[in-house]
């Protein structure tokens, strides 16, 4: 049979429908062994009730798993909607030549042998991809295990997680890059109680990526939650714009994010032939569209737990309610540990507390219930509903400790009746045994209540949730922001020097020092004393891109002829520095006093695309490493957040009696940065003004030094 039309072959790249959930599999390589690899697919998809077609291929047998086998793809009496390849390196790039010539849109190829053992195995998934590319075939893997389907019954793969007789189905869907230890991921977190929908190992990723899943489960309708197990992304330039997708869907992300130390990211090259990359901008997904990460099973568990009932918290306010005081200090410990507020009840709230609990109980959040509610529950409830009227609480921890039997039930049932009336998130924790609290453990799972054994399981699982909403809130905020005019010119970029680079600065509203560009010792004069002393002096020169080092500059100088003889003085050395260097001229900059020093940068990284990245100035930048990335572009509460997410943040806020910096003015240049890079990020390779001189409150900010690397122009390190 001939190559499928070219429509069929797009219509197939633009839906995963037809592999997710295929109405014929073709296991290429099957074997009537049970037990063996090339067993197991056709044994699970049977064990599963798989209801669709399937077709086992092997010219060894006439008949496995007691169903007709066939000798080759080319005789299919027709063309399934995907392939298992159970078969070697070499004999896999013609079984993909085989299914794109009879029409399969995806192909799973579950061997190893390519480019994570290198040598001729890199040349092998080389053949692979062009093979699977001109017979229009998408493939998963190579160097994976396969994926399932649970709610529609699909158990394409090997291992012990596919053989499972029972696996419950969830909302969960989830991407991995480790097959074996992605499964065994899914089988513990299934044994605590987490339903997954859809389970895919990606292994060497050479066409389908983990992003690309994640795209899809996205659109899909029965997918609440996404996971992923991540050692790399390739094509990572898209991750930004799939987790925009996912919080316009509100659909979180949890991710676990391995080979981040140079160790690990050596491992996960071995593994899966995949890199790191930046952690940096890895750590900018995560803060910048609210992706929960997690180091280990529980943690997925919790924040599937934390997500399952639908309910967002409106802000960081946490009420703590206990029958215990020392789980209320636990838990205030943790909540500021992560980020979260638990604020002062209002005196109203206090004085109708007082009317509902007993005279020794304490009314302050958090608020100790005492012991009192094992002999009236109804008192429990009536206290809470009192705690969530409060504006300042947006979600309520409840602490139950170790209560037991009757007692229990009472409070689980007013607890599910409570949680029915508020929309804000109600967590628990309760750490009594599961065989002494009767049924109570069982009626909150069944609402949906998120159940923990630890507060400080609970604390992180609602720091999960508040993490989520406000990026879900940050993105709708921004996301309407006016629309903006792209400024990209049709001509090429001229930034060859700093002023240059300056003007472009100034066209995005980022406000530079009074300045002239002076080509000779009287001009630079003049041009200081139209100025004002003090000036700056500083050589421009695309081939000078260290201009300290060259002796090109000079600071505070106070009159004109201090500033002719250095304009010479400049000129001389930058000369002797870089004979060859064309020199533009010497910039004459005002000095800028009273301020703060930031920087403020971007970066169109090969791997992510453009971002921008900010930090305290000076010293502060290089032996703090206090800076954070977002990729652009963001608005201004994006931008606010940046300023308020570094460490040194305190110091633009009026820190030792200093005046408040101008935080406003910084969060529209970083906003202008964010745009710049968006709209020349094909010319721009890095841009970094250092410093930015953030002025008093209302004064705005100046633009001291600026460098802005093209793709051509990029200074040697």
């Amino acid at each position: 049979m001939s190559a499928r039309p070219i429509a069929d072959v797009e219509n197939a790249r633009t839906s995963f429908a037809r592999l997710l959930n295929p109405r014929a599999i073709a296991i290429v390589g099957a074997s009537s062994d049970p037990d063996s690899i090339n067993g197991q697919v056709l044994a699970n998809l049977q064990a599963r009730h798989y209801p669709g077609a399937l077709y086992p291929v092997n010219p060894k047998y006439a008949q496995v798993g007691g169903i007709r086998c066939y000798p080759s793809v080319e005789v299919l009496p027709q063309a399934p909607d995907l392939a298992v390849v159970l078969l070697g390196a070499a004999r896999a790039v013609q079984v993909v030549v085989e299914c794109g010539r009879k029409g399969i849109p995806f192909a799973i190829v579950i061997g190893a042998g390519f480019a994570e053992v290198g040598g001729e195995g890199v040349q092998l998934q080389r053949e692979l991809v062009d093979a699977a590319r001109q017979h229009g075939v998408r493939l998963v893997g190579p160097n994976c295990i396969g994926m399932m389907n649970v709610p529609d019954n699909v158990f394409a793969g090997f291992g012990p997680v596919f053989g499972l007789s029972q696996l419950r189905a969830g909302g969960v869907s989830m991407v991995t890059q480790s097959g074996g230890f992605g499964f065994a991921v899914v089988n513990m977190a299934e044994e605590m109680g987490v339903g997954f929908r859809h389970v895919v190992s990606t292994g060497n990723e050479v066409d389908i990526t983990s992003l690309d899943f994640m795209d899809a489960f996205v659109d899909d309708p029965g997918t609440s939650l996404i996971a992923g197990y991540f050692e790399g992304i390739r094509d990572a330039v898209r991750l930004p714009a799939i987790a925009r997708r996912a919080l316009a869907a509100g659909k979180p992300v949890i991710a676990w994010k391995v080979g981040n130390s140079p160790e690990g990211e050596r491992a996960a090259a071995s593994h899966t032939g995949n890199l790191g990359g930046s952690a940096k901008l890895y750590q900018a997904a995560f803060d910048q569209f609210g992706w929960i990460r997690i180091d280990d099973v529980h943690e997925l568990v919790d924040c599937a737990n934390a997500f399952a009932r639908g309910k967002l918290p409106a802000h960081g306010g946490v009420g703590i309610v206990t029958v215990s005081g020392g789980a209320g200090v636990l838990l205030a410990d943790a909540c500021a540990a992560h980020g979260l507020g638990v604020p002062q009840l209002s005196q109203a709230t206090r004085a109708r507390l007082r009317e509902v609990l007993p005279a020794y109980a304490s009314p302050q959040n958090p608020v100790d219930v005492t012991a009192s509610i094992l002999n009236d529950s109804g008192l429990l409830r009536a206290a809470l509903k009192v705690i969530l009227d409060d504006d300042a609480i947006a979600s309520l921890i409840v602490v139950a400790s170790s209560v037991e039997g009757a007692a229990a039930d009472k409070i689980a049932a007013e607890l599910v009746a409570l949680d029915a009336g508020t929309p804000k998130p109600l967590m628990v924790s309760w750490s009594s045994r599961e065989d002494r609290v009767g049924g109570a453990y069982q009626l909150l799972r069944a609402a949906r209540i998120p159940l923990y054994r630890t507060p400080s399981r609970c604390c992180r699982s609602l720091a999960a949730l508040c993490r989520f909403s406000n990026a879900v809130r940050r993105q709708a905020r921004d996301g309407v922001l006016p629309a903006r005019v792209a400024m990209k010119a049709a001509a090429p970029l001229a930034v060859a020097n700093e002023f240059q680079a300056r003007q472009l600065l100034a066209q995005y509203g980022i406000t530079p020092t009074r300045e002239v560009l002076a080509t000779s010792a009287a001009d630079a004069a003049a041009a200081a004393t139209r100025i004002g002393f003090p000036v700056a002096l500083k050589v421009q020169s695309a081939d000078i891109p260290h201009k300290t080092e060259a002796g090109g500059v000079k600071l505070r100088l106070t009159d004109a002829r201090s500033v002719q003889a250095a304009y010479e003085e400049i000129v001389a050395s930058a000369r002797a520095y870089a004979p060859g260097a064309t020199i533009d001229g010497v910039l004459v900059q005002e000095m800028v006093e009273g301020g703060i020093e930031v920087i403020l940068g971007a970066v169109n990284d090969a791997r992510f695309g453009p971002a921008v990245m900010f930090g305290l100035g000076g010293i502060f930048t290089e032996v703090l490493d206090d800076v954070v990335f977002r990729f652009a572009p963001i608005g201004l509460e994006a931008a606010h957040e940046m300023v308020a997410s570094i460490r040194g943040a305190a110091v633009l806020h009026g820190a030792r009696g200093r005046p408040p910096a101008d935080v406003d003015a910084l969060a529209r240049a970083i906003v202008s940065v964010s745009h710049l890079i968006e709209d020349h990020g094909g010319e721009i390779a890095e841009l970094d003004i250092n410093p930015l001189v953030v002025l008093p409150k209302g004064r705005g900010v100046r633009v001291v030094d600026a460098l802005i690397a093209t793709r051509t122009n990029q200074p040697n390190p």
